[in-house]
């Protein structure tokens, strides 16, 4: 890497002009701030005085970059600093090679599981405590903006404006020595007083709420997996042999592909691919839950290709456990279609209880069984608008 940081000097001050004197910034190796990439970088102009050591400090790590730290832990993040940045004074500025910490920033995190509060006060007293010591060893900082408000963004790219001003001015105020303690608490009061998180909700009204199964896409199997269970003598995984395809709005298509057999048993998973969503007004209101009164559990089987085909099964909804629904062969009870009547509207009331909102969705153990049990038919069917009203 050190020679490669020779090739890339060489090849700009040979365009001469400007380049011959102009400043270059030179990383350790990957930017890496671990002692060993600072031992071992080296200037590719020895002799010079024009090439600045580039470093990308994210410190402490478990707050501002791979970690689930939300909240600023000012002794933590001393023990740190206090780690890497005389190493950076010993192998850089003692020895006259200016240094930049050239990627600086910590991620936006929430402190609520509902996400309504942003950790953004938080990032305001590691960014004063950074920025301070940054400046007490004569670091300059650039910080790092991936754009928005989110994640590690600072500007907004379509209006040129800070989307969290505070935070910048918390930045440029400590590296300046500009930054009093009034100051400092009345900017944190002003950012926790907009985050305030609001009052718990009720369970919401019914028409706020729309749940419905969702897919990845048409070749998404991660959220199930399934069996023949003896389907003629086709055997192994379900899904592997597509006997289900999925369509954009989450309707099962069920096609054995003209074998013969008893049964397609196949179940699904709500934390896999199969999501509940919910409505825009529930999700802006956030609703944590709504009433399961009254309501319904709705899908339609179609039979097709002269086929008939019964279902039967459970489905599960977070907050009421198993909905069952069915029965064996052609009993009442039990949804069947057939050429004659080709869809059947199901509709399966759901018990008393509140459905849980909290991001869970709707799984389901089905099995699809052709015509009579027993009997070794192909089957062709589609199970649509899967969803609660």
């Amino acid at each position: 890497m050190n020679r490669w940081a020779e090739i890339f000097v060489e090849a700009v001050r040979a365009t001469g002009g400007n380049n011959a004197k102009r400043y270059l910034m030179v990383p350790t190796y990957a930017a890496g701030f671990q002692e060993a990439t600072c031992a071992g970088w080296r200037s590719p102009e020895p002799d010079g005085d024009r090439i600045i050591a580039d470093i990308h400090c994210y410190e402490p790590g478990d707050f501002c970059l791979w970690g689930d730290r939300k909240k600023h832990d000012p002794a933590h993040a001393a023990r740190r600093l206090g780690l890497f940045f005389p190493l950076f004074k010993k192998y850089f500025t003692d020895r006259g090679v200016p240094l930049v910490l050239g990627e600086v920033n910590a991620q936006h995190r929430f402190l609520d599981a509902l996400h309504y509060v942003p950790n953004e006060a938080e990032r305001m007293k590691w960014a004063r405590q950074y920025m301070e010591t940054a400046r007490s060893y004569g670091f300059p900082v650039i910080l790092w903006d991936n754009g928005g408000g989110f994640d590690m963004g600072l500007v907004d790219r379509r209006t040129a404006r800070w989307t969290e001003p505070r935070l910048v001015d918390t930045f440029l105020g400590a590296w300046h020595g500009r930054l009093d303690d009034a100051t400092f608490a009345k900017w944190v009061a002003e950012v926790e007083a907009k985050n305030v998180p609001p009052p718990p909700p009720g369970p919401g009204k019914a028409a706020d709420v729309a749940l419905r199964w969702a897919v990845g896409g048409p070749d998404d199997y991660s959220g199930c997996w399934g069996q023949s269970m003896g389907y003629g003598n086709v055997n192994g995984n379900g899904a592997a042999l597509r006997f289900f395809t999925f369509a954009a709005d989450g309707s099962l298509h069920v096609d054995t592909h003209g074998a013969g057999g008893n049964m397609v048993h196949q179940q699904f998973w709500a934390d896999r691919g199969l999501e509940a969503r919910r409505s825009w007004a529930a999700w802006a209101a956030g609703h944590p839950a709504t009433s399961a009164a009254g309501r319904t559990l709705h899908c339609a089987l179609t039979a097709k290709n002269g086929t008939s085909v019964l279902v039967k099964g459970f489905f599960l909804v977070p907050g009421l456990g198993k909905i069952p629904f069915g029965a064996d062969n052609d009993r009442p009870g039990c949804f069947l279609a057939t050429p004659e009547r080709p869809t059947v509207e199901i509709d399966v009331p759901l018990p008393a209880g509140d459905i849980d909102l909290s991001g869970k969705g709707i799984g389901a153990e089905l099995q699809f069984i052709p015509g009579a049990w027993g009997r070794n038919l192909p089957l062709d069917a589609d199970l649509t608008a899967i969803e609660i009203r």
